[in-house]
C-alpha cells in the first residue's frame, strides 16, 4: 500500500512564496490593464478605472485607478472621484517625514497645496517650509525666542504668520524668508488667523483678548474682550463677516466683524477649547476641546448641530474646502475625518507614537499633514506603492 506523501515544510513555504508571486504577477497585470485604459479614447477606459476604484479587493488597484483618474480632466472621473473621496481617507499612507527639534504645535498648507508650514516648539523655535513633492525641506525661518503656538498662511499664498510664547507676531514673506514685520503683544500668543481679503490678521493671546491687527503696518485695529482665560483659538470666516475665538475658560464667542457686536456665547464644552473653525460657506462653526468632544455650531442660529465622542483630548479641527469633511488631531497620537453633515467617522489614522498637536488638509482635499509632540511633522496620501 503506497501512503499519501505528507507535504515537507519547504513544500509548505514553496508553495506559499508561488501564491504571493503569483498575486504580485495578477497585480502588476491589473496595473498596466489601467494604465493602458486611461489612454484609450472614449469611455470605456474611465468606466473601467471607476470599477477598479470603487469595487477591487486589492487596495493596490484602488490606488492606482485614483490616481489615473486623477490625471483626467474629464467631468465623468471628476464626479467618480469626488463621490469616492470618504472612501479614498481609507487608502491614505504617510507619503514625508520631517522633523523638528521640538514638538511641532501648528501646521498649514500653501493655498496651492504644493508646500507645508510647520512650526516647531520651545527646543526648536523654527518654522520649516516643506516642499510635498519629494517632503524635503525648503527653508527655515529663524527669529522667534520661544516655542511657536501657530503658523498660518494668507489666502493669496503670499505671507506666512507665526505667532509665539516669546510675546510675538512674526510677518514673513512666503517665498524669500524675509522677515517683513515683527509685531508686538503685550503676552504669549497662541493663535494667528488670515481674514480673506489678505489685508489683517487676527491673533488669540494669554492676556485673554482677541486683537485684529493691519500686519503689514504692524498697526492694532481692534480689541475683542471677555474672556476668563487663555484665547487658545480664532477664526475668521472666509465671508469676512464673522470673527470667532475659543478660550481655556471652556467658551466660544461670535463677533459681527462689521459691527463688533457679541452675537454668541458657546458655552456647551466642558473642558477648555483647543481650536476652532469655519467652514468655507460662513454657515458652520467647528470646535475641539480637552473634553474630548468635537462640536459642530450653525452660526446663523447659534445653535448645536452634533456633539462628537472622541477618545482623547481634541487638539485641533479643520474643515476642507468643499465644506464635506473635518479632520481632527488628539492627544492619543490619532488624526480623524468626519464627515460634516452627518458626524459620522469616516476614518482613523493612527499618525504619531505621541500627541497628536496638529492637522491640516489640503485645498483640493487629497493631502493631509499632522504634527506630533514625537518631533515629526507627517504628510498622507493616497500613494500606488504603500
Amino acid at each position: 500500500m503506497i501512503q499519501a506523501k505528507q507535504p515537507r515544510e519547504y513544500d509548505t513555504i514553496l508553495g506559499s512564496q508561488t501564491s504571493l508571486q503569483q498575486a504580485q504577477q495578477r497585480i502588476l497585470q491589473l496595473e498596466n490593464q489601467l494604465r493602458h485604459a486611461q489612454r484609450q479614447i472614449g469611455t470605456d477606459g474611465l468606466d473601467l478605472l471607476i470599477e477598479a476604484m470603487n469595487a477591487s479587493e486589492s487596495k493596490t488597484v484602488q490606488r492606482v485607478a485614483l490616481l489615473l483618474l486623477r490625471r483626467s480632466a474629464a467631468p465623468k472621473a471628476i464626479e467618480a472621484l469626488e463621490e469616492f473621496k470618504p472612501d479614498s481617507y481609507k487608502l491614505i499612507s504617510c507619503l514625508h517625514t520631517g522633523r523638528h527639534e521640538s514638538w511641532v504645535h501648528s501646521v498649514a498648507f500653501s493655498p496651492d497645496g504644493q508646500t507645508l508650514v510647520s512650526g516647531g516648539g520651545e527646543q526648536d523655535q523654527t518654522i520649516k517650509i516643506w516642499n510635498l513633492d519629494n517632503g524635503s525641506l525648503i527653508r527655515t525661518l529663524i527669529g522667534h525666542q520661544h516655542w511657536i503656538s501657530s503658523v498660518a498662511v494668507s489666502p493669496n499664498g503670499q505671507i506666512v504668520a507665526s505667532g509665539s510664547a516669546d510675546k510675538t507676531i512674526k510677518i514673513w514673506d512666503f517665498n524669500t524668508g524675509n522677515l517683513i514685520n515683527d509685531i508686538a503683544d503685550p503676552d504669549e500668543v497662541w493663535s494667528v488667523a488670515f481674514s480673506p481679503d489678505n489685508q489683517t490678521l487676527t491673533s488669540g493671546s494669554k492676556d485673554k483678548t482677541i486683537k485684529l491687527w493691519d500686519f503689514q503696518a504692524g498697526v492694532l485695529i481692534g480689541v475683542f474682550a471677555g474672556f476668563a482665560d487663555v484665547v487658545t483659538s480664532v477664526a475668521i470666516s472666509p465671508d469676512g463677516q464673522i470673527l470667532a475665538g475659543g478660550s481655556s475658560d471652556s467658551t466660544i464667542r461670535i463677533w459681527n466683524l462689521g459691527t463688533r457686536k457679541l452675537l454668541y456665547q458657546f458655552r456647551e464644552h466642558t473642558n477648555h477649547i483647543r481650536s476652532i473653525a469655519i467652514s468655507p460657506d460662513s454657515r458652520t462653526l467647528v470646535s475641539g476641546g480637552h473634553d474630548k468632544t468635537i462640536k459642530i455650531w450653525h452660526l446663523g442660529t447659534g445653535n448645536l448641530i452634533h456633539s462628537l465622542e472622541d477618545t482623547a483630548s481634541v487638539t485641533s479641527v479643520v474643515v476642507s474646502a468643499d465644506g464635506r469633511f473635518i479632520v481632527s488631531s488628539n492627544d492619543d497620537g490619532k488624526v480623524k475625518i468626519w464627515h460634516l453633515g452627518t458626524g459620522q467617522l469616516i476614518h482613523t489614522i493612527n499618525a504619531h507614537s505621541n500627541y497628536a498637536l496638529s492637522a491640516a488638509i489640503s485645498s483640493d482635499g487629497w493631502t493631509l499633514a499632522s504634527g506630533s509632540a514625537h518631533k515629526t511633522v507627517k504628510v498622507w496620501r493616497v500613494s500606488p506603492d504603500k
